[in-house]
């Protein structure tokens, strides 16, 4: 977006340089067009970071970035304290920056955004232990399989096929395991 900054056809003027965003640029919000948009850090675009080719250093600053997860997880950060939640929960306090020049530039010249869709799961968003479905309470009829301690393995086998509970096929194979 920022490459159009300062477009200007009569006067010639093609704009910002390409630049890739940095590091404090990752941690605002953008509003482009009506739109929210967030900039990730650029050691996931693999195609413009060249440090990515430098497996050493990659590895460490993977190490660097797991190690400030975790102090981020506890809520402190080299003596700041850290709030962490979900981005729509977080987005009412955010730095966010208005990029509003857009509207200048002809209809054909704007540039195309890609959005990212939200991962789709059932596992995601849970935000406590509430949040999890119940578990469905399993329940059987148990019987007494002691009976078949004094029985032969081939007597047991044919039994085995044909329980149809688990505690059965368990008691079951329990006898055959201990022999």
């Amino acid at each position: 977006v920022y490459e159009f900054l300062g477009v200007n056809r009569k006067l010639g003027l093609k704009g910002r340089p390409r630049r890739p965003i940095g590091a404090l640029g990752t941690s605002k919000l953008y509003r482009i067009c009506g739109q929210t948009v967030l900039c990730y850090p650029l050691i996931f675009e693999v195609n413009d970071f060249y440090l990515s080719h430098d497996m050493a250093l990659l590895i460490d600053d993977i190490k660097e970035l797991l190690d400030l997860l975790a102090m981020l997880k506890k809520g402190h950060c080299d003596g700041l304290k850290v709030r962490m939640g979900r981005l729509q929960n977080l987005i009412s306090s955010s730095c966010i920056e208005h990029l509003d020049f857009l509207h200048l530039l002809p209809h054909d010249a704007l540039p195309k955004f890609e959005a990212f869709q939200q991962l789709e799961h059932t596992n995601t968003g849970y935000q406590s232990l509430t949040d999890v479905p119940k578990a469905i309470a399993y329940s059987e009829p148990s019987y007494d399989y002691s009976s078949f301690y004094s029985k032969p393995n081939n007597e047991i086998i044919e039994a085995l096929s044909h329980v149809d509970t688990l505690h059965g096929q368990s008691q079951l194979l329990g006898i055959l395991w201990h022999r």
